[in-house]
């Protein structure tokens, strides 16, 4: 049956692709000349019926259905919308009583109306003829799909009960399967269970060994332990150094900025240190606020990315790093320039002058995206614009973060915790 009905489907495939071929034959110019005619000849109204019968939905009167030359016409008036039509006609699912109507223009399959043809047609009209031959070949089709449906239904049925079948067969290899595990797990059962016993004397060998060696490495810890005991100690002491220390590293974030290296030490060592021994404040001896800021191997990443060696270029990276504002660097060298565009290119650095087009959108931008901004040459006075951003006058609205810029209210780009919440 479905070699069959293949072999019947196939049969099909010219009228198909003549159809087709008479679609693509057709274009806006050829059907525009067509409906241009005033008093077309008769054979071209026949066409153009055929087609309105074909195209008229279900449920339609086709007896009351407008055939003539003006109705032909408004069925072509949207020539694109008309193609389309064409195209994505349902040929398998003629209506019946369409096809009925259809046939009285060009004849029964067994007796076709030889003047309904590409041939006779394409002498009236090309763009008819067409039509004509569309016509024809659908109704090609359509006799010979009706034909090869009821054998694949049969088809379909056949093969739903040999699904029934395979399924009752599978059903007993199923239980036959069954069967089987249950034989290979006990099968397995017992050589697990031998298995265990043999693994459970090594284990009594082993545990004997870990013994000893445990009680081998209690004795070794007993050094250990007052090392630890001593560390404890040392930890403590830190601890009631750290205030000290963090009121040193904070001083450093918030003024150490705009002064000399010589300026810095004096500063540090005759005024901070001795202001808090004078206050009586524990503090380290001799605190560095830079190693409470960073450490080595930060510092040698920041030297890798251009940042100078010298001490003072690596207490301004840590200033520039853990303060709070946005830092103003006054860089007649652009060292540290091209040090911040080395370590933020990776993020996405925006990098813009308060002298360049449209400097503003590119603030907005970076604001929004949540990118890192370097606003370079600002002069000695700042543009009003920006006094919002530098004081980060930020405003809440919900759980947005809205800031001024201009006449602008920019959302700035947050991290959210899991509950959506700005952080």
């Amino acid at each position: 049956l479905q070699l069959q009905a293949q072999a019947d489907l196939a049969a099909a495939e010219p009228a198909i692709r003549k159809a087709e071929a008479a679609l693509n034959g057709l274009d806006k110019g050829s059907l525009t000349e067509l409906k241009a005619l005033t008093t077309p000849p008769k054979e071209v109204i026949l066409v153009t019926t055929a087609v309105a019968y074909m195209l008229a939905k279900k449920g339609t009167n086709l007896k009351k259905l407008d055939v003539s030359w003006a109705g032909g016409k408004k069925m072509m008036a949207d020539i694109g919308q008309f193609l389309a039509t064409l195209q994505k006609f349902d040929r398998d699912n003629f209506l019946i009583e369409n096809k009925a109507m259809v046939r009285t223009l060009t004849g029964p399959p067994s007796n076709p109306d030889p003047t309904f043809s590409y041939e006779i047609m394409k002498s009236k009209s090309l763009a008819a003829a067409n039509l004509c031959d569309w016509v024809v070949n659908i109704c090609s089709y359509h006799d010979i799909f009706l034909d090869v449906e009821p054998k694949r239904r049969k088809l379909a049925e056949s093969e739903v009960k040999l699904m029934d079948a395979n399924r009752k067969l599978q059903v007993v290899r199923d239980k036959v399967a069954v069967l089987e595990d249950r034989k290979r797990t006990l099968q397995d059962q017992l050589v697990a269970a031998t298995d265990e016993k043999n693994r459970l004397l090594e284990a009594a060998a082993n545990t004997a060994k870990r013994l000893n060696l445990a009680e081998r490495l209690v004795n070794g810890l007993k050094d250990e332990n007052e090392r630890w005991g001593a560390g404890v100690e040392s930890l403590k002491e830190q601890k009631l150094l750290l205030v000290g220390d963090v009121m040193v590293a904070a001083s450093f974030i918030a003024y150490i900025g705009p002064f000399s290296e010589q300026f810095r030490v004096k500063l540090l060592r005759d005024t901070w240190l001795t202001d808090l021994a004078g206050r009586n404040i524990p503090a380290s001896d001799g605190v560095d606020p830079l190693q409470m800021l960073t450490d080595d191997a930060t510092i040698a990443s920041w030297q890798r990315q251009g940042l100078p060696a010298d001490r003072l270029s690596a207490e301004n990276g840590a200033v520039i790093t853990s303060c709070s504002r946005y830092p103003l660097i006054i860089d007649p060298q652009l060292q540290g320039v091209r040090w911040i565009r080395e370590r933020e290119g990776p993020n996405g650095l925006v990098s813009t002058q308060p002298s360049q087009r449209a400097y503003v959108e590119r603030v907005q931008h970076a604001m929004q995206e949540g990118l890192p901004l370097l606003l370079e040459n600002i002069g000695e006075t700042l543009d009003a614009v920006l006094d919002p951003v530098v004081s980060r006058a930020v405003i809440s609205k919900g759980r947005k973060l809205i800031i001024k810029l201009g006449d602008d209210e920019v959302e700035l780009l947050t991290k959210k915790d899991e509950a959506g919440n700005p952080v």
